[in-house]
């Protein structure tokens, strides 16, 4: 997916996102792109962190045996990928 935005910033904000990219030798523009990807990349990690947890909280019910072949059945995917 490609998005082209338009930010319209107060002088203040531009001052203050100006510094922060200066300091990391950066444009502007690759300041903001850099922040908005790490901002996305903590949103699919905390999704995936989630499902995970809600696998972990359905799996804790299920005999020991369907645990086991439920690891063994996503441990096989893994070294498939």
């Amino acid at each position: 997916m490609t998005l082209n935005l338009s930010l319209t910033l107060n002088v203040e904000q531009e001052a203050a996102l100006q510094k922060r990219a200066d300091e990391a030798e950066l444009t502007l523009q690759s300041y903001l792109l850099r922040s908005l990807n790490a901002e996305i990349a903590s949103y699919v990690e905390a999704d995936f962190n989630a499902a995970s947890q809600r696998l972990i909280l359905a799996s804790k019910s299920l005999p020991y045996e369907q645990r086991l072949a439920i690891i063994a059945q996503v441990e096989n995917a893994l070294t498939q990928a």
